[in-house]
This record gives structure tokens, C-alpha cells and sequence, in this order.
């Protein structure tokens, strides 16, 4: 079975889609025997760009998986060498509003059957109370009981194919990202050593832990991982220090390697169609990601 890995933070800019990109890089050089799928969960689709894949011209994306519109093996693209990917283009942004929609409608449906249901069995309902009927109504099932779980079983197959499955979040800690934290063995946590970093931080876990008793009793946090840090500033160097302090008394995993800020997160892609880390492996940039794949290696995590 894959190991299962989301980058999640509901902050945009975080880094996640450099992270989980580069990471996948880096193991490709480091595991070159290793199968990895990349699967998108971000409308901007910025992991199918760092491999120049033009997701928005795909016929199928994980809105299709998302969906049941079609298998997630059915959606596979190949990125580079032994790095596949299951993209995300635009039709995630209406996501929740087909879904809710889809939902209207079984409901219609399910309230149609009751009452013929009913009518069959001469039930007056008008001297029904509240909690016989609602009694009744369980017999269809919800049809939003899975609304943060909608990857339940999807990618079954796939984990029997590949090594690892690394999983790109959106900037969001609803649906979407609930139900690819529902599924998943690891949770890294890219931020930003921003002021009130740690109330979003504390949210996030807050999720987390929310998702692990709902739904998935094995997810664990891989780690926290500071990003974009100015070694150089006063703020940064507090607020690092104070997220780590957080995380020992919580004993939460921390990550030693630190991902400077660079111009390098904007222009690592734009010129290879690869991440960094497979591009130029040995510059200062890509070092960084090869360091924390050590780290994640020894804790026994990928």
C-alpha cells in the first residue's frame, strides 16, 4: 500500500504545491525505483503546471473522481518518468455547489420514495411525532453523511500501484480537504512565520484532529515545516521560535530544515517544466527539499 501524504495549510501562498512537487522530486533521484502519483486537489492546478501539463485542456480531473464520474485510475497523467499525477482544473471551484446540488436532488428523490412508501402502507403522517418520522427517514440514508469523506474508496486501486501518493491541498479546510485528510496516512503542515501564524495553525490541527476521530483513526501530522523564512528578520525569527516551542509542548513534530525564501519559488518551473529538485538538484533551493526528505526518511514517514 502507498503512503499517503497531503500538504495542508488554509493559506494560500504556503507553499504546499512547492513542497509536495519538490519532495516528489527529490525521492524520484533518491527512490529512483519508487512509483509516485501526485493528485491535485487545488482549482489552480499549480502541480500539473510545474510539469507543464495543461490540466484545463484534460478531458478527466479529481472533480471527475470527486464526483463518480470516472475511476481516479482513469485519470491518471504521466508528469515525468515515474511521477504520474491525477490533475485539478477549474471544475473544482464548483465542486461544493454540484455536489450540494446532487444532494437536492437524492434528497427529492428519497422524500418521493418515503411518501409512496408510505401511501402503500396507509401511514397517516398527520398524527406521526417528529421522531417516528425522522425514524423513517433513516432508511434512505443521508445524502450528505459523506460529505467530508467523498474520497472513501476512490483511490483503492491506485494504492496498490504506487509507492507514494502525495496530495496538494487547496487554501480551505472544507471538503475537499477533508476528505483527502480522510484517506490519508500523513499530514505535513507548510507555513509561512507570519504574525498570528499560530492561531491558523492551531485551526488546522484543530481540523485535523476533528478528521482523525470522524473518519480516519490512522492519520497522523508528519510535521510542521517553516517556508519562505527571512532568516534576517526579528518577526520571523520569533515566530519560528515560538511555533516550536508550541509544537514541544504538544509534541508535535518540527521540522529542523527550514525552506528560505528565495526567488527561486517563483522561477523554479518557469524555465524546465520541472520542479526545482529534479531540474537543478544540486542548488542551495533544491538542498533544502533534499534535506527534509532525510528527515522524513529517518523518521520512518516516506
Amino acid at each position: 500500500m502507498a503512503v499517503k501524504l497531503a500538504a495542508v495549510n488554509n493559506k494560500g501562498g504556503s507553499t504546499k504545491t512547492t513542497t509536495i512537487v519538490n519532495l516528489a522530486g527529490a525521492l524520484t533521484y533518491t527512490k529512483p525505483n519508487a512509483k509516485i502519483l501526485l493528485v491535485e486537489g487545488d482549482a489552480q492546478g499549480n502541480a500539473s503546471t510545474s510539469f507543464r501539463i495543461e490540466s484545463k485542456k484534460l478531458n478527466k480531473s479529481i472533480y471527475d473522481v470527486f464526483m463518480g464520474n470516472a475511476k481516479a485510475e482513469d485519470c491518471v497523467v504521466n508528469a515525468f518518468q515515474n511521477i504520474d499525477i491525477i490533475p485539478a482544473n477549474n471544475d473544482m471551484n464548483f465542486l461544493e455547489f454540484d455536489e450540494m446540488t446532487r444532494f437536492e436532488q437524492v434528497m427529492t428523490e428519497n422524500m418521493y420514495k418515503l411518501s409512496k412508501q408510505m401511501e402503500s402502507e396507509n401511514v397517516d403522517i398527520s398524527s406521526m411525532d417528529f421522531e417516528t418520522f425522522k425514524a423513517l427517514t433513516k432508511e434512505f440514508g443521508s445524502p450528505t453523511q459523506n460529505y467530508f469523506n467523498m474520497l472513501s474508496g476512490k483511490l483503492d486501486e491506485l494504492d496498490k500501484k504506487y509507492d507514494y501518493i502525495f496530495f496538494d491541498t487547496p487554501p480551505e479546510l472544507k471538503a475537499v480537504t477533508s476528505s483527502i485528510l480522510a484517506i490519508c496516512d500523513y499530514v505535513l503542515i507548510p507555513f509561512e512565520p507570519e504574525l498570528y501564524a499560530m492561531d491558523g495553525l492551531e485551526n488546522i490541527l484543530s481540523r485535523i484532529n476533528a478528521i482523525k476521530k470522524e473518519y480516519n483513526p490512522k492519520l497522523e501530522v508528519a510535521g510542521l515545516l517553516a517556508t519562505k523564512v527571512k532568516g534576517n528578520t526579528k518577526l520571523h525569527a520569533e515566530v519560528t521560535k515560538g511555533v516550536m516551542m508550541f509544537c514541544m509542548r504538544n509534541k508535535i513534530n518540527y521540522y529542523q530544515t527550514e525552506i528560505s525564501n528565495s526567488i527561486r519559488f517563483a522561477d523554479s518551473n518557469a524555465f524546465h517544466g520541472v520542479p526545482a529538485t529534479i531540474a537543478k538538484p544540486k542548488n542551495d533551493f533544491s538542498l533544502m527539499y533534499y534535506s527534509l526528505l532525510d528527515e522524513m526518511t529517518n523518521q520512518g514517514i516516506l
